[in-house]
C-alpha cells in the first residue's frame, strides 16, 4: 500500500546502526498487460503503465527457458514517461518456448542509504505486475 516505510537497527558486530525509509507512491500498474498473450520475438514490444513512484525508474524485463531460467533481460525507463519499447533484437535473443514471464516493477536500486560498515544499501518495494508467457 502507499506511505511511508520505515526500517531501523541499532547494528551489531559489523554494521553500524542506521535507519531507511520509503516513500511508496500508488501502485505500479502495466496498462496494457491484457494484448501480451505470446511475445513475437521478431517484432518490439510496447510497454505501458500508469501509477508507480513520482519519479525515478521502473524495470521491465523477462525470463525464459525452464525452471532455471538461463534467458532473461531487463529495461529501464524513467517512470514518468509510462511506456518503453523492448527492442525486437533483445526479444529475439530469447528461446522459442511456452515457459516464460515478464514482470514491471520499480527499479530496486534508487532509494539508497548508508550504514557504518556496507558499502551500499538499498530499501526497495518489490512488488511487480507480472505475467506468465511464451516467446514464439
Amino acid at each position: 500500500p502507499s506511505g511511508t516505510y520505515s526500517v531501523s537497527s541499532n547494528g551489531g558486530r559489523s554494521i553500524g546502526a542506521f535507519t531507511a525509509s520509503l516513500q511508496v507512491g500508488s501502485s505500479l500498474t502495466w496498462s496494457n498487460k491484457t494484448s501480451v498473450g505470446f511475445i513475437d520475438r521478431s517484432q518490439p514490444l510496447t510497454v505501458n503503465w500508469s501509477g508507480g513512484p513520482p519519479s525515478g525508474y521502473v524495470v521491465f524485463g523477462g525470463a525464459a527457458g525452464g525452471g532455471f531460467y538461463p534467458y532473461a533481460f531487463m529495461c529501464v525507463e524513467d517512470v514518468r514517461k509510462q511506456t518503453l519499447t523492448v527492442p525486437d533484437f533483445v526479444l529475439n535473443a530469447m528461446p522459442h518456448t511456452s515457459d516464460g514471464s515478464v514482470f514491471l516493477t520499480a527499479h530496486p536500486l534508487q532509494n539508497l542509504f548508508s550504514a557504518p560498515g556496507i558499502d551500499a544499501g538499498y530499501f526497495a518495494d518489490l512488488s511487480s505486475d507480472s505475467k506468465t508467457i511464451g516467446y514464439q
